[in-house]
């Protein structure tokens, strides 16, 4: 993360919760106005590097079956006092989107 972002992070995180909701509503939605060309190459980009990372050892994986069998699993499974949080690609939200979060 640069310098500036981490210095505009620390200073939304100072804004009262209601300003940074706002402000994170308008931060998703300047991520729909990038073109599909842009979105494309920012995809092609995480794809990369997440591949380099994999390659490298700094990440795991699983089979796509073993993802599925969860997954299914979860979907199946009814606890009442569990919320289950279903994640998908967006196809027009920067990859990087969701990291760290």
């Amino acid at each position: 993360m640069s310098p500036q972002l981490m210095e505009c992070e620390a200073q939304a995180l100072e804004l009262p919760p209601t300003d940074r909701a706002t402000l994170a509503e308008h931060l998703i939605a300047s991520l729909d106005e990038l073109s599909d060309e842009q979105n494309e190459q920012m995809w092609l980009a995480e794809a990369d590097r997440r591949y380099r990372e994999y390659k490298s050892g700094n990440i795991s994986s699983r089979s796509a079956e073993d993802v599925l069998r969860d997954v299914r699993a979860a979907i199946n499974r009814v606890d009442p006092d569990e919320i289950i949080i279903q994640a998908t690609m967006h196809l027009h939200r920067r990859p990087d989107y969701w990291h760290g979060r």
